[in-house]
């Protein structure tokens, strides 16, 4: 499998993803097949992205469904050549081994610090197909997502919205987000796919919802 590493205090002056002393600047542009190309004709399921520890909001969303001019649409969008986004690293691993547990947060808070009416309404979009068991989402903190938007799909999921889609989260602590409906994260099926999900060792904390699931 392809890796992609994510470092946003890269100073190399090279910024090609292969390695962690030349990752990419931000998570959204290891995403975007348009500066991460490897994902550009990508089989599904073949590129695995390892983000260092540390805060990442998202940036502007050039792939999701609803993406419009309004920017709490930004969100990290995996596209389906996402085999599995891991966070935990330090960038000192040896070849072979495990993320350290290093903290690293996606966050949705990204304009007034600490002001949710204009956070991202959904901080984490899985999109990819079911191959094999569904793209791998593990070590990570996922926070601040708001789902309170007048778009049908902003109102779901702000942590993590999954539609049409399959994902397995190990590790994953989603907290104080908020939607109308899940506001941890919201499990949806599109236009006849089913979603699929398996959460092993989350947590959901302090998460609420206006209608129904305040977790999920």
């Amino acid at each position: 499998m392809v890796q992609r590493f994510v470092n946003p205090g890269n100073q190399s002056g090279t910024v090609d993803g292969l390695t962690w002393l030349s990752g990419f600047l931000t998570l959204t542009d290891a995403l975007d097949p348009a500066v991460n190309t490897i994902l550009a004709g990508a089989n599904p399921g073949s590129v695995e992205i390892r983000v260092l520890g540390g805060k990442h909001i998202p940036g502007p969303s050039i792939t999701f469904p609803s993406a419009s001019a309004d920017p709490r649409h930004a969100t990290f969008y995996l596209p389906e050549a996402v085999a599995a986004l891991r966070g935990g690293w330090d960038g000192t691993e040896l070849p072979g081994a495990p993320p350290s547990g290093a903290l690293t947060v996606l966050s949705g808070d990204r304009g007034l610090a600490g002001d949710p009416s204009d956070n991202c309404y959904h901080v984490l979009v899985p999109f990819g197909p079911h191959v094999g068991n569904g793209q791998w989402i593990t070590d990570l903190t996922i926070e601040a997502g708001q789902a309170d938007g007048n778009y049908s799909f902003d109102t779901y999921g702000g942590g993590v919205l999954l539609f049409g889609a399959s994902a397995l989260m190990w590790d994953v602590r989603i907290k104080e987000c908020y939607a109308h409906f899940g506001g941890g994260m919201a499990v949806l099926d599109l236009a006849g796919t089913h979603s699929s999900l398996k959460v092993t060792r989350g947590e959901f904390i302090r998460n609420n919802a206006k209608e129904d699931g305040g977790a999920a």
